[in-house]
């Protein structure tokens, strides 16, 4: 294998941060995804089981993140791929929507992050792993936090352990 690609930084790249819509979905409810003709990185087509579609998460403005971690030597790597959002306020159906996430983590999912570019990086599924290494929560943290003024709520972490970096798609997110 050699290099063939290289790096090249434009003024012109996107380079806004942060995340402007979360979803989530099943992975059961995940049928394929299709690399675009010619690309290693485009999922053009996603394709789900009948009458299925991705929910959204609503969370506090500035207040989430797509994060990637690459560790390892000499070939042998792995891929963190994290989304953090804080959902503001405590009641009891953010309660109910937060433990369906922690229910279903167990058989996992695929999520979908649409940063501020407009670019939609998706975890949870690859051409690797299809869905076997899904994303899952990794940690839910819930507070009333301790000063008036002090905004109460929840941070939840999604995580998936995979070999490469994510993938974006092109395809659009079904959610109704």
């Amino acid at each position: 294998m050699a290099l063939t690609l290289g790096l090249t930084l434009s003024c012109t790249d996107a380079i806004a941060a942060g995340v402007k819509s979360i979803y989530i979905i099943d992975k059961s409810d995940v049928t394929s995804m299709t690399l675009a003709s010619g690309t290693v990185s485009n999922y053009s087509t996603i394709t789900l089981v009948s009458g299925k579609h991705w929910w959204e998460y609503d969370f506090e403005e500035d207040q989430a993140e797509f994060r990637e971690t690459t560790e390892g030597e000499r070939g042998s790597y792995k891929v963190t791929h994290e989304v953090e959002f804080y959902v503001k306020g405590l009641a009891q159906a953010k309660r109910d929507a937060l433990q369906e996430l922690i229910d279903n983590s167990v058989c996992g999912f695929v999520v979908a992050v649409k940063d501020s570019n407009d670019v939609i990086w998706i975890i949870g599924y690859s051409e690797e792993f299809t869905t076997t290494r899904a994303a899952t929560v990794s940690g839910l943290e819930n507070k009333t936090m301790k000063a008036l003024g002090e905004i109460p709520g929840a941070t939840v972490t999604l995580k998936s352990i995979d070999t490469k970096m994510a993938r974006y798609t092109t395809a659009a997110i079904v959610t109704s």
